[in-house]
């Protein structure tokens, strides 16, 4: 009996990092799982866990015509090859042209949106050709999931697929073991406070407006620090070029950190996690920071307003200003550290009862389960 499935995404970073789990479980269950996407760092430990890497190249930055029928074409291939009986598919091409190849080869796919990209906040010819394309993929997939309500309703309303085909996740979910606070929430005055964002450098994720706020904390009244961790996704059009990612570097109290399969214990050294992003799916990196008890100041903006609740667990601001940021940030300063204290505590009960990789990891074996056999 064939058991073998295909995950596909645009970089190995992120089927490393969010879909490990639930690769191990299928791998746990005998399946054997192909893993499509760029060479990058994350092939190997890929590899490592029991999958087999297939390299894939991705222009993520355009939608040149000529690149992406080549990637469909090169897409096709592979699933003629390998010849899986369903194939998960994650970030907007691998959706797209992997849902044009397993329909023409009658494989079931199931997407996952993780937010709508890039091309749906942005204007002009190449994202308006980006839309169409996604829409119309939609409507041939198996099975898609989004990852939070306006991507959800944004479907239904515009009859992109039938609502028994459409489903909703709690982000790709957190393992709730390895995110969990464990030094003191008690912090010595004189210590700097700890202000992280993690994740992509890119402008999207509103970081040239973090680092103007940051910059206009008066250092004399409140002693603080800004960590950006991550790197620099020079495929993608909104990318934050190195020479700018230097400068800041350069800046007082502004450090630049390199992504770390360890974020749970950079995590426990921050005080506060920041996401200023013009849109999102649904952010594991909130989520995470949540589950590390920490309070959070994000963009009220579709996916990040679905978990932080303004002056419950962390502090909401408007997407792409840069004073709405640094008022926000100014507040969190200025609290008692027993009120953020208790912001933590909500985030981290939020994320126990709503978003456990549990969940995610159980409706992909159920969507599995019932595009199997319906197929059969």
């Amino acid at each position: 009996m064939n058991k073998t499935l295909i995950f596909s995404a645009n970089t190995s970073w992120y089927l490393f990092n969010f879909r490990r789990n639930t690769i191990k479980t299928f791998l746990n269950e005998g399946y054997k799982v192909y893993c499509l996407s760029p060479y990058d760092d994350y092939a190997v430990p890929l590899q490592d866990i029991g999958c087999i890497h297939l390299p894939l190249k991705i222009n993520n930055k355009s939608f040149n015509p000529f690149s992406d029928i080549k990637l469909f074409i090169d897409i096709l291939i592979i699933y003629i090859k390998v010849k899986p009986i369903a194939v998960f598919q994650f970030t907007i091409k691998n959706n797209i042209y992997g849902t044009y190849a397993s329909y023409i080869l009658r494989i079931p796919s199931i997407n996952n949106i993780s937010g709508l990209g890039t091309a749906f906040i942005h204007h002009g010819l190449k994202y308006k050709i980006a839309r169409v394309l996604y829409k119309f993929s939609l409507r041939l997939s198996t099975r898609v999931f989004c990852q939070n309500k306006d991507d959800y309703y944004f479907i239904l309303k515009n009859k992109l697929i039938n609502q028994e085909r459409l489903g909703l996740l709690p982000g790709s979910g957190v393992d709730l073991e390895r995110f969990k606070r464990r030094n003191s929430h008690i912090r010595n005055l004189n210590d700097s406070f700890v202000f992280i964002y993690a994740g992509r450098f890119l402008y999207d994720k509103g970081l040239g407006e973090l680092v103007n706020s940051f910059e206009k904390i008066d250092q004399k009244i409140h002693k603080s620090s800004l960590w950006l961790i991550g790197f620099q996704d020079s495929k993608n059009i909104s990318s934050i070029q190195k020479s700018v990612i230097d400068e800041w570097a350069l800046k007082p109290n502004i450090s630049i950190l390199e992504s770390t399969n360890e974020m749970h214990t950079v995590l426990d050294k921050a005080d506060c996690f920041v996401l200023p992003s013009y849109r999102e799916g649904m952010p594991r990196s909130i989520l995470e920071a949540c589950a590390m008890q920490l309070p959070i100041i994000c963009t009220n903006v579709p996916g990040c307003k679905e978990i932080v609740t303004d002056k419950l667990n962390g502090l909401l601001c408007k997407p792409k200003d840069s004073d709405s940021l640094f008022q926000a940030m100014s507040s969190m300063l200025r609290m008692t550290q027993s009120e953020r204290i208790e912001m933590g505590i909500e985030g981290r009960k939020r994320v126990e009862k709503n978003y456990s990789e549990d969940i995610v990891i159980k409706k992909a074996q159920e969507a599995l389960k019932k595009v199997l056999d319906k197929s059969n």
